[in-house]
């Protein structure tokens, strides 16, 4: 469905205006009527925002004098109140529904509806109060909204019929779009479901998942090697959480090499994938030393007191730590012209490090963490060149499955 754009300041709706000016301009068809449609739909989301924020103030005033009038029974003066911002609000109201209805279909019904609906809720609020019901007599707007809806919904639906019409991917996102939107309004008009899936499946792409690549070829040997048996990216796996997060909501189809061979289809687009400047540092040593001390109890003298002795130990504590850095790249390209539809650059990165210690001196001078430290010597060790890059291919990986996903999606 359309969805809303906020602009801060109206200047904006000139950009927007020149801009789409030259788009369709340049791209001809689809009627140049397009960019005054969406110049309209712009300038009516813009003034949409604003309007329904104001009237949900309006709202609450209405709300608050009809509280108060609860509380208060027959009071003249609020009565009058009610009357006066009921009939000035519906003025108002009724003066930007004629103001949209002149203009481009089928975005104007989006406005109108949104007044509309603000005068039933007038309608509604009011009839929390008998006695003010029968004094203000506001209009009920039911049936006139659905008479609304049902016009919105007819006029989406000729719109996305006259997009689906067009050639072109974009065209067929309107068409879904519009489809979609038409049945916000009713839930089983006409044929629009089936018309939306046919301008979901008319954009479908297929696209091919390369295996990974080095530019160094220093690492291709390695990398062959290394993860043959491994599945973190592989293709296949991530062709299957390709499809199965995105089937629904993007208009593509994924492949490995072989089920691409298998189907005997050709790609419309094409994804590889290249580790560079892939970098490793380890075996990096840096050391701090620590003096202990310790008082002791070394025996009792004639009186029987304790004797105490100081002891002394100095402590070496060394950090191993590994780094292993590079910056993934992913490329999307059109099978078709080879053309780049899109180039994503991931910083990747891994570091890893453990601490453990060597004294000299008296033993009985050390604090307990230093013997975890002492003890821990000899038994653990750094990460391989191999489960650092694993670590890095899973550090990016969910971030490559959605800068794919939208890279192709319309």
């Amino acid at each position: 469905m359309f969805k809303p754009l906020r602009f801060t300041l109206p200047i904006y709706l000139t950009e927007v205006a020149a801009l789409l000016k030259l788009y369709f301009l340049r791209a001809g068809s689809f009627h140049f009527k397009r960019y005054i449609a969406l110049f309209f739909l712009f300038s009516l989301l813009f003034s949409c925002s604003g309007s329904r924020k104001s009237n949900q103030y309006k709202e609450k005033d209405l709300q608050m004098l009809v509280k108060r009038l609860n509380k208060r029974g027959t009071d003249a003066q609020v009565i009058e109140d009610i009357k006066t911002v009921y009939l000035q609000r519906s003025t108002q109201s009724l003066q930007r529904i004629d103001q949209y209805q002149h203009g481009e279909a089928p975005f104007k019904w989006d406005q109108i509806l949104l007044e509309t609906e603000y005068l039933q809720r007038m309608y509604e609020i009011i009839q929390q109060n008998s006695y003010a019901f029968q004094t203000v007599q506001p209009i009920n707007y039911r049936y006139q909204l659905l008479d609304l809806t049902d016009s919105a919904a007819a006029s989406y639906y000729n719109y996305a019929l006259e997009a689906f019409q067009e050639d072109g991917r974009n065209h067929k996102r309107i068409a879904y779009e519009s489809f979609q939107k038409c049945l916000s309004f009713q839930r089983n008009y006409k044929d629009a479901f089936q018309k939306m899936r046919a301008a979901f499946d008319s954009a479908m792409v297929h696209v091919l998942i390369n295996k990974m690549q080095f530019e160094d070829f220093r690492y291709m040997f390695w990398m062959g090697s290394a993860f043959r048996n491994r599945p973190v990216f592989s293709v296949d796996q991530m062709v299957s959480k390709l499809e199965g997060n995105g089937s629904q909501t993007v208009p593509a189809q994924f492949y490995s090499e072989s089920n691409l061979l298998a189907e005997n289809r050709s790609p419309d687009h094409v994804v590889d994938m290249i580790w560079r400047n892939v970098q490793f540092n380890n075996g990096n040593y840096q050391t701090r030393s620590y003096e202990r001390s310790k008082q002791i109890e070394i025996g009792r003298d004639t009186a029987n007191r304790p004797v105490y002795q100081t002891v002394y130990a100095n402590l070496t504590v060394l950090e191993s730590a590994l780094k292993a850095t590079s910056e993934f790249h992913i490329l999307v390209t059109d099978a078709v012209n080879r053309r780049m539809i899109k180039s994503f650059k991931l910083p990747a990165q891994y570091q890893y490090s453990f601490e453990f210690a060597t004294y000299t001196g008296d033993k009985r001078a050390l604090q307990t963490s230093d013997w975890t430290l002492v003890n821990r010597r000899g038994t653990e060790r750094l990460p391989t060149r191999e489960e650092a890059m694993e670590r890095m291919m899973e550090n990016v990986y969910q971030e490559t499955v959605s800068s794919i996903r939208n890279a192709v999606n319309w």
